[in-house]
């Protein structure tokens, strides 16, 4: 049986080298019944693509693939306070993460789309961005 089609998205984002070279770019998300899938296309990095069972995790595997090469996303999803919760991820694919601040609960009300842009200061690696979350769960 083939997988349904549920979503079929291109999102243009801004990638940064290990330069500081910002380079505009391609971000295809598509996600079946099965799987969400991510593919990055630009014209100075070889094309990049992931998949997994949220958009979520699979922006942090892309992040992870890039970063070994220097290379930054620029999108709401790869900042350092940016966390997806696991109902966010079942229900909702991982599109929508809690933007998060120290000692406070997370609320809807604080809630991002993970391919929004982002400012550079706002991005961090994905092992920063593990640790703020880890840090925000203590400080509750």
């Amino acid at each position: 049986m083939l997988a349904k089609v549920l979503m079929n998205e291109k999102h243009i984002v801004t990638a940064v080298d290990r330069l500081g070279n910002l380079h505009i770019s391609t971000l295809l998300a598509k996600r079946t019944n099965d799987t969400c899938e991510l593919t990055l296309r630009n014209d100075a990095l070889e094309e990049c693509h992931v998949s997994s069972d949220d958009f979520f995790s699979a922006l942090r595997d892309l992040r992870e693939q890039i970063e070994k090469t220097g290379w930054r996303l620029l999108v709401k999803g790869a900042a350092r306070n940016v966390w997806a919760s696991g109902m966010s991820r079942s229900m909702g694919g991982g599109i929508k993460a809690y933007q998060l601040e120290k000692g406070i609960a997370s609320s809807l009300d604080r809630m991002v789309n993970i391919f929004e842009p982002a400012d550079e200061a706002e991005v961090g690696t994905v092992a920063e961005q593990e640790a703020f979350f880890s840090d925000w769960v203590t400080s509750r």
